[in-house]
């Protein structure tokens, strides 16, 4: 009778052990997903959309205990015309042999024409995707989103998602761009007391502005993304912000507004401001300025303007 209970005991912890000694067969491989770097939407055409994906490939790698390991090692560019974002999202995944994850998307890139029209429509779709991060940056792009993408070569990174990390926290020491996540943008849009912006992206075409670069306000350095005398293999610049109403995209502010704009909003870490040298009119001195103390900030109306 002994025997028969003990028995009877290890069938009945085998029972309630059965769900615990299970495998995870929903469980879904790396190896069958496509992560996306950036996602770009430019105007489509009738009216449609223009999605543009950046996504990552994947490389094996050996591991340091002599396994294998996948990474990040380069990127592709896949555009389709679609009506909405999830239904160009469902038809990249009907051409494409992986699923589209937008868990590791580092960037939304809209164009210049897109922004001007409004841009709630997209925001809450990404705001209300679970893939995509409350941190992911928003970008306004002067050239096209799609153009932006395939120019897109990343210096001193081999791996893409890394760039766009690196250069965005760039601001801390620059001041010339600022860190704006989706979260942020997505509230200023909803706020009644603010505006949005977001950080300015072009192509850097250096014979569209050549003649420019010798200007006095050049020299000085103002400059918008695409208009720096930098020359590099990469032809894609960050530069400045955006200015919104609302949803809308109503102007620019060039490198030395933007670091202004860090120090109304008390964010200015570091930058670098040139003035004209007071002792020598052919030369210019190079200031290093940081903020000592929160701005403090005084407004009125004046002719029914803010002053």
């Amino acid at each position: 009778m002994k025997t028969f209970n003990k028995i009877i005991a290890i069938l009945l912890i085998l029972v309630l052990c059965l769900p615990f000694l299970t495998g995870c067969y929903d469980a879904v491989s790396i190896e069958t997903l496509a992560y996306v770097i950036a996602v770009g939407i430019d105007k489509g055409e009738n009216n449609n959309l223009k999605l543009s994906f950046q996504i990552a490939a994947l490389s094996n790698a050996s591991s340091s205990d002599g396994g294998s390991s996948s990474q990040y090692k380069s990127a592709s560019v896949i555009s389709v015309d679609c009506s909405t974002i999830d239904h160009g999202i469902n038809l990249i995944n009907s051409y494409i042999s992986k699923k589209i994850n937008l868990s590791h998307c580092k960037a939304i890139i809209i164009s210049e024409d897109l922004a001007y029209d409004g841009l709630s429509e997209y925001i809450f779709t990404f705001v209300n995707n679970i893939e995509v991060r409350p941190n992911c940056n928003v970008l306004i792009s002067k050239c096209t989103a799609n153009d932006f993408l395939n120019m897109f070569q990343p210096s001193l990174e081999s791996v893409s998602a890394r760039y766009y990390e690196l250069i965005l926290n760039s601001s801390s020491y620059s001041g010339y761009i600022d860190n704006i996540y989706l979260a942020d943008f997505y509230e200023k849009i909803l706020d009644t007391t603010s505006q949005a912006s977001t950080l300015l992206v072009n192509i850097n075409d250096k014979s569209l502005h050549t003649q420019d670069i010798n200007s006095e306000n050049k020299l000085n350095g103002n400059y918008l993304a695409g208009e720096t005398p930098i020359n590099s293999t990469s032809k894609t610049e960050i530069m400045g912000l955006t200015a919104f109403k609302e949803d809308k995209l109503v102007g620019e502010l060039n490198n030395l507004e933007t670091l202004c704009h860090l120090i109304v909003t008390n964010k200015l870490e570091k930058g670098i401001i040139v003035i004209p040298n007071p002792f020598n009119t052919q030369s210019n001195i190079s200031l290093s300025i940081g903020l000592y103390r929160d701005t403090s900030i005084s407004a009125e109306l004046v002719n029914n303007f803010p002053y």
